[in-house]
């Protein structure tokens, strides 16, 4: 049973006129794929200002993104360090220091995994006026 290998057909068949999946296949417009495109150019040469804005702020989102991303990355890591120091401050009576390394760290951690929505809002309000 497991080591039986049965062939039913090529890809040919299976995308045969007489078959459903071909037909369907073969009903799809080819043109669709680089409509778009054309409404991008069509865009760029109706209102050139908006579609440069629109794009100069994509262009700096991209350039900043690796960098957000190695951020939100090593976080993880440098979080869980103080976060153990603050369990041990804890463990030693030093509650309220340990309550506030806990706290600052949590808030930083959070606002670091929102920094690439918070920089992308505020660059397309920046492109936006």
């Amino acid at each position: 049973m497991w080591g039986k290998i049965e062939t039913v057909g090529s890809i040919q068949n299976f995308l045969g006129s007489n078959s459903t999946a071909g037909a369907v296949i073969s009903q799809v417009p080819l043109v669709s794929e680089h409509a778009g495109f054309w409404e991008s150019v069509k865009r760029m040469f109706t209102d050139p200002g908006e579609v440069v804005q629109e794009h100069a702020g994509d262009r700096v989102y991209d350039i900043l993104h690796p960098f957000l991303d190695i951020v939100g990355i090593v976080a993880y890591p440098i979080a869980s360090i103080i976060m153990s120091m603050a369990g041990i401050l804890y463990i030693l009576h030093m509650r309220e220091k340990a309550i506030t390394w806990m706290t600052k760290t949590s808030i930083t951690y959070v606002v670091i995994q929102l920094l690439p929505l918070l920089i992308r809002t505020a660059i397309d309000m920046i492109v936006s006026y």
